[in-house]
């Protein structure tokens, strides 16, 4: 990643590691949102576009740094990554599974608990399963069906 031209806000050692946080956008990263950096899912769930997640954590994969400080989840490395790319496949290939089966949105949204207990949410915040479950399984039913905020035009 060329950090060049940007300016350096802080930096922190303990002698075996140093933190550089830098100003300004990174231009391999314009047009990305990461909601303060979430890279694990289990800190808010999958409300977004699966797709739109895939790429920005593509883009990650691709800068020199090692470790990363998300707004939301644990501090983490690279191989983190992969494991939430992994993680975004499998719950879309939940959720295609039901749809083509059949079963409809309202039912999905009841039934399909069954990554519940796999990839709970994270400390503090357990009381929000359910409800983050949901949600993903809605968001990811419209996903796969084209409908809602993943429609098409």
């Amino acid at each position: 990643m060329d950090n060049e031209n940007r300016k350096e806000v802080r930096q922190a050692s303990d002698g075996k590691a140093t933190v550089r946080i830098l100003e300004g956008p990174s231009p391999e990263l314009e047009g990305t949102n990461f909601d303060g950096l979430v890279i694990d899912v289990s800190a808010s769930g999958l409300c977004l576009d699966p797709d739109q997640w895939q790429h920005s954590l593509g883009l990650l994969r691709d800068l020199d740094e090692e470790v990363f400080v998300p707004g939301h989840g644990a501090v983490c490395d690279k191989k983190v990554l992969s494991e939430q790319s992994a993680f975004i496949e499998e719950w879309v290939d939940y959720v295609s599974q039901a749809v083509n089966r059949g079963m409809e949105k309202d039912v999905a949204i009841k039934e399909l608990t069954g990554m519940t207990d796999r990839y709970p949410m994270d400390i503090g915040i357990e009381h929000w399963t359910p409800r983050v479950m949901q949600m993903n399984v809605a968001n990811l039913y419209d996903f796969v069906c084209g409908e809602g905020i993943h429609k098409p035009g």
